[in-house]
């Protein structure tokens, strides 16, 4: 299957400030979380924040919000699946898009449950496996399996920016080499 730009929706799960620490590769994360977020940028593909109980677990970290613009609002969820909040669910259904791309932490509870509930609507759904993460890196490992045996697709961060790009030698490209590399 290819990931289209016009059929791809992008979903930032709870990169949020009390939680990023506790990550076991948080450095790693928030770099490729960036290049990540600053191509889907460029590109121009619609993006949901949410957030998981932000009274607890603060606002999402300062790198992503300020890429996504402060007039970007977030979704506000306690469920750990974004689609079982009726307001997000909304919103990624009036997007029209296909295929869900999620990104974001933790990789085992908010991610694993957001690409099941996906996949059981009726989405493709693609992780990118580099933008995601856990406190503990079995979990990782053990989300990352799973959603496999559940049929949802992993990709990396650069993978799909340059599958949605498509194409090398114009000014988007120069761009897009300036992020990933």
């Amino acid at each position: 299957m290819r990931i289209l730009p016009e059929d791809s929706l992008v979903m930032v799960v709870d990169y949020q400030e009390r939680l990023m620490p506790a990550m076991a590769n948080q450095e790693a994360l928030l770099i490729q979380a960036t290049r990540w977020l600053l191509g889907v940028k460029l590109l121009g593909i619609p993006t949901i924040l949410t957030q998981q109980n932000t009274k607890g677990l603060g606002m999402s970290v300062e790198a992503i919000r300020s890429l996504l613009g402060s007039e970007k609002p977030y979704f506000e969820k306690i469920a750990f699946s974004a689609l079982a909040d009726e307001a997000i669910l909304r919103e990624v259904e009036s997007q029209g898009r296909g295929t869900l791309v999620l990104g974001g932490i933790e990789a085992h509870v908010c991610v694993l449950q957001t690409a099941i509930d996906a996949k059981a609507l009726g989405y493709e759904v693609v992780v990118v496996s580099d933008c995601i993460d856990s406190r503990n890196p079995r979990d990782k490992e053990i989300a990352l399996r799973r959603m496999e045996q559940e049929g949802i697709w992993l990709t990396t961060s650069e993978s799909i920016l340059l599958e949605w790009l498509q194409r090398a030698g114009d000014d988007r490209f120069r761009e897009m080499l300036k992020i990933i590399k």
